[in-house]
């Protein structure tokens, strides 16, 4: 009875630290239901922030931050659609807590993400943010099937969506290339695969899909990163 009840306080002790920790130190990620992941760099005094679009009426991001949990004495301007931030100028080696606040039209949504939290990387570091699956598309990326290659897979969510295009490039949220117009009739439901071929072998890019309605770009998904075959 006495190693039950010893067994019992470690489990409700180990729980309450868990939620406790959280608490102190926030959490890097993925959480809420903009699925938020954090990451140190890539340079000294930066942190990356990723997160997946939930809301299909937001048309603006700002992030505010700080050193301590629930005060936000620095914020971003509008970041617009995008979904990937990368905030420099912080103290190396300092932890600082961010919160994510989406925005339709000048007006303030609900939030859907709690805060997060992380350590600026004291030098130059790799974000590697998700390989997937990630956001509502449940977005993928694996390396290959050939040398200089990887392949992405996704799905098709929302009914105004009858194609798709890939973005991707060596920085995180900067897409410098691009593929237009790979999945003709899409359809909600419907699962793609794209291959991205004439990449450096070993190198990491990041990749995000792009929904097109009648020709038009929506806006970008959630990023996922792979190392090129």
């Amino acid at each position: 009875m006495k190693k039950y009840f010893l067994l019992i306080s470690s489990i409700v002790f180990l729980f309450i630290f868990s939620i406790s920790a959280v608490n102190i130190f926030g959490w890097s990620g993925p959480v809420g239901l903009n699925q938020v992941i954090t990451d140190s760099g890539p340079a000294s005094g930066q942190v990356t922030l990723h997160w997946a679009r939930y809301s299909p009426v937001v048309d603006n991001y700002k992030i505010f931050y700080g050193m301590q949990s629930g005060k936000y004495q620095y914020a971003t301007s509008d970041i617009g659609n995008n979904v990937v931030e990368t905030i420099g100028a912080l103290k190396p080696g300092a932890r600082y807590y961010f919160l994510i606040q989406g925005y339709s039209q000048g007006n303030t949504l609900p939030l859907v993400s709690p805060e997060v939290s992380e350590i600026a990387a004291s030098s130059q570091t790799t974000v590697i943010a998700s390989t997937g699956p990630y956001g509502s598309r449940q977005l993928s990326a694996v390396s290959g099937p050939e040398s200089g290659q990887v392949t992405l897979k996704w799905t098709s969510v929302l009914p105004n969506t009858n194609n798709f295009s890939v973005v991707y490039g060596i920085q995180p949220g900067v897409y410098i290339y691009g593929a237009l117009n790979i999945a003709p009739g899409a359809m909600p439901g419907s699962w793609h695969t794209y291959t991205v071929g004439f990449l450096n072998p070993g190198k990491r890019y990041y990749f995000a899909v792009v929904p097109m309605q009648n020709g038009s770009g929506i806006y970008y998904t959630g990023e996922v990163s792979q190392v090129a075959r």
